[in-house]
């Protein structure tokens, strides 16, 4: 049976973590751990898992996560086999969870999950409706040329974000170099990011469509994103096309993009002509979520920002 998480009236207050990790205490009505939530070991880690349930509950009481095994609509267009130890919350909620992270949704968010366990990480999905993006250039992508351009896009992002008053940022090096898997459609890349609050990594996937694509965005801590990954990966690996969106299903007189695989990793919503929308808002997003993680995990172990097993 899918188990729901239980969100009370009054959230929980953030301060109260470190106590519920390191102890086990809990204030006020505790919920059945997920038996299901694991680390590295064979026994499930359930003061951590409620830790990240408590975690939830105080950014807003009102989204409604869902534990896995379950199943993760993407709209129409697709879903996702949550895995246990991973929570789900759908459009709405996913609208929620950004703005209280102080982020701008713009519509396109369908879904967001969360890891209820170290290393803590967050990933989000949207679906944009772009056309059918050929392949073309699948052979030609040039990482050198092109974190060049994402570091200069980087330059101009930080005008604005210094005009709002956000923390600047800098892109250092690929964490993963982009990278397209010709059988499931995937464009995929990871970018090491600085900020003055430290060092995160934003890993991104383009699920090529039909007439669009599944974009999703994992943020976790640097020193995490060797053991996020394979967890990111998992979830994604579960993602399936609904009937008639898949790929390989395209028809004549079904629209094509004018964007090849390397503008989308360098041009963002410009190069598919979109309006702007998670895309201009992406670095903030990566520092409000990336230094929330961060401050999280410090909240749950009472520790430094580096985990246990840093990225090297």
């Amino acid at each position: 049976m899918l188990r729901r998480l239980l969100l009370p009236a009054v959230a929980l207050a953030l301060s109260t973590l470190p106590a519920a990790a390191q102890d086990g205490k809990h204030e006020g009505k505790t919920q059945e751990p997920h038996d299901a939530a694991k680390t590295d070991g064979d026994e499930p880690d359930t003061e951590t898992t409620e830790a990240f349930r408590k975690w939830l509950r105080s950014v807003d009481a009102k989204i409604d996560w869902e534990e896995g095994p379950c199943d993760g609509p993407i709209g129409d267009v697709a879903k996702l086999a949550v895995p246990a130890g991973v929570a789900y919350t759908g459009k709405e909620g996913t609208r929620r969870f950004l703005e209280a992270n102080e982020n701008i949704a713009d519509g396109s968010e369908f879904a967001t999950v969360q890891a209820l366990r170290l290393p803590t990480w967050t990933a989000y999905f949207s679906y944009l409706k772009s056309g059918h993006v050929k392949d073309d250039d699948k052979h030609e992508l040039d990482a050198e040329e092109m974190l060049e351009q994402k570091q200069e896009e980087c330059a101009a992002g930080n005008k604005e974000r210094s005009k709002r008053g956000f923390s600047e940022l800098e892109v250092v090096a690929w964490a993963v170099p982009p990278h397209y898997d010709e059988q499931t459609h995937n464009l995929e890349w990871g970018l090491r990011l600085r900020s003055v609050e430290g060092e995160l990594v934003n890993y991104e996937v383009r699920c090529l469509s039909r007439v669009g694509m599944v974009s999703a965005i994992l943020v976790c801590g640097a020193g995490d994103f060797e053991k996020a990954l394979p967890q990111f990966r998992e979830v994604l690996g579960a993602l399936s096309m609904n009937p008639g969106q898949r790929y390989d299903e395209v028809k004549p007189g079904d629209p094509i993009a004018e964007a090849t695989l390397t503008t989308l990793i360098v041009g963002g919503a410009a190069a598919l002509g979109w309006k702007a929308g998670i895309f201009k808002y992406l670095y903030k997003i990566l520092i409000a979520v990336g230094v929330g993680v961060a401050a999280l995990w410090r909240k749950i172990t009472g520790r430094s920002k580096q985990s246990p097993n840093p990225a090297a």
